[in-house]
């Protein structure tokens, strides 16, 4: 498939549907249909907004097994599973970069070149290096010490925005009143 002319999609009768995935719930409902770039491939998905309340969790303690992962458990996990996201090697992939093809809006050889790539930006080595420059992996794995101007100590860690969002929620700060996101702010004073 590398070198292979991409081959043409009947987009006049092309339709597929995209599942939503929350927290391993596929959802394959086809409540809303969108169409392609240039008017070709037409898909469904289900509609999110009737998924808002699924989105969040009810607690940061849901996450707890999240956190007796290592990041090189983590590291590892996306590079096996990098090695197994190529065009020539994986149906769904080569399905997913024939649809982009005639989607995207993006050449034929930038749409390759991103698609080649997506194994090597799950290499551990390359995830590792993202992290450290990015976050700080040590900030992952923990509270980091560090001293300010005028001597006083603070700890920091790095943590989802959400819990940073939904602590200042539950504090009061959300003061609107607007569907799900009312609905969220109610949730948090159960």
């Amino acid at each position: 498939m590398e070198n292979a002319q991409i081959e043409r999609l009947d987009t006049s009768q092309t339709m597929f549907n995209v599942p939503l995935i929350i927290r391993g719930q596929v959802i394959e409902n086809a409540d809303i249909m969108h169409s392609g770039r240039g008017g070709g491939i037409s898909f469904t998905s289900p509609d999110v907004g009737l998924h808002m309340a699924e989105l969040p969790l009810s607690s940061p303690g849901g996450l707890t097994d999240l956190y007796a992962l290592s990041l090189e458990e983590i590291f590892d996990f996306l590079g096996e599973l990098g090695s197994r996201l190529t065009i020539a090697g994986n149906p769904w992939v080569e399905e997913a970069f024939k649809t982009s093809c005639h989607t995207s809006g993006l050449g034929e050889s930038i749409l390759r070149s991103m698609y080649n790539n997506l194994s090597r930006s799950l290499e551990p080595r390359a995830l590792r290096e993202t992290v450290e420059q990015t976050i700080g992996i040590s900030h992952l794995q923990g509270w980091v010490k560090s001293q300010l101007d005028g001597g006083l100590d603070v700890r920091v860690r790095a943590f989802g925005a959400m819990c940073a969002y939904r602590s200042w929620q539950c504090a009061g700060g959300f003061r609107d009143d607007r569907g799900p996101q009312r609905d969220y702010a109610r949730r948090c004073n159960h």
